[in-house]
Order: C-alpha cells, then structure tokens, then sequence
C-alpha cells in the first residue's frame, strides 16, 4: 500500500498546505495552484488511478516508474 502527502500552494494568497487527497479538490477548483504529490511505500491500484485519472499520466509510464532498471528506449 502507497502512502500519499500532497503540498498545496497557491501564489495568490502565498500559502501552502499539507495534507492528503483532499488538497487535490482544492488544486482543481483554484487556477494557477500548484500541487506536489509525494508517493511513497508499495504501489497500489488507488496510486495508478490517482495518477492516470488527475494528471493524465499514461499507464506505461507508470509501470515504467515501479522497475528498478528502465531498459533505454528509441
């Protein structure tokens, strides 16, 4: 199982939060935000959803991230 911890930031008021999935509702709702997220420990299905569904990162560059080694590619 994943652990997750997300930094919220918002340029406009200058500030920043901490915390769980919850700050990625915050991060949609406010344009120009910006979010880090922070995975750690054994992947898990609740990860690659997070990542394909809110940032658009494509499956096999998921799978690419969990392997040790990453064979070079043309």
């Amino acid at each position: 199982m994943s652990d997750l911890r997300i930094i919220h930031y918002d340029p406009e008021s200058k500030s920043s939060s901490t915390g769980g999935s919850e700050l990625l509702g915050e991060w949609k709702t406010r344009a120009g935000s910006w979010v880090w997220v922070d995975i750690s420990g054994a992947p898990d299905d609740a990860e690659q959803q997070l990542l394909s569904e809110t940032f658009g990162v494509p499956k096999l560059a998921i799978q690419d991230a969990h392997r040790d080694r990453h064979p070079p590619k043309l």
